[in-house]
């Protein structure tokens, strides 16, 4: 009898330990591995990387506006003027960019998996780099030295090239998040910098514009 007893008490103190070691199994069973998590955030990482906001519309359309004054601008002058040199290229940059701000624009409607990921990157520096090189030379040089319609397209393009590649590329946004995580004090000291940039590029332009215009005075007196 007792060892019947003991028999049919020993497994009801048991069961409750039995029943710990299986549920304690059963969740470590179904904790996620090392390699399930990294390759979790490698395949989220990716479709981010895969997809743009959108606005990104918005912004290529800004800068396919910019360009159409930058082609309509400089062709009125054309008809003034001799369309050669800066203005020559001015309406040429018109054309290239317009057209090229439209293909994009369709490539986002209809085939959005070419413009985004490394397609959109390159198309944004692409932008980048164009407007970088021809607002300075329209607004340091010719034709649009001046404050006017062809001036503020110009900056405008330029400004909506560079979000358009902050959005577009994911190194761009790591560095510049960085630079706003800074103190105040390096953020002004960039600032200051790049002020003085702009300053020196134009103080060079206008030296060089008043040692062009000595030259041809000096030449008249001759």
């Amino acid at each position: 009898m007792r060892q019947r007893t003991s028999r049919g008490v020993h497994p009801h103190k048991r069961q409750p330990v039995c029943a710990a070691m299986s549920e304690t199994k059963l969740a470590q069973s179904y904790e996620p591995s090392v390699d399930e998590t990294d390759t979790v955030e490698v395949r989220s990482s990716e479709s981010k990387n895969n997809t743009l906001p959108e606005y990104t519309h918005s912004v290529v359309i800004v800068i396919f506006v910019a360009s159409l004054i930058i082609l309509v601008q400089s062709w009125i002058l054309c008809d003034r003027v001799s369309c050669k040199d800066e203005l020559g290229y001015a309406l040429a940059a018109g054309v290239i960019s317009s057209t090229a701000a439209l293909v994009y624009l369709l490539m986002l409607r209809f085939a959005p998996s070419c413009g985004v990921g490394i397609m959109g990157t390159i198309w944004a520096a692409l932008f980048f780099c164009f407007w970088s090189v021809s607002a300075g030379v329209f607004t340091f040089d010719q034709p649009y030295y001046y404050t006017g319609n062809g001036y503020f397209a110009s900056w405008i393009a330029w400004f909506s090239s560079v979000f358009l590649l902050y959005i577009s590329s994911p190194w761009v946004q790591k560095h510049i998040n960085g630079i706003s995580e800074r103190e105040i004090a390096y953020k002004l000291i960039l600032v200051l910098f790049l002020a003085s940039v702009v300053e020196l590029a134009s103080s060079i332009h206008v030296c060089d514009q008043g040692i062009r215009l000595l030259r041809q005075g000096f030449s008249h007196q001759k």
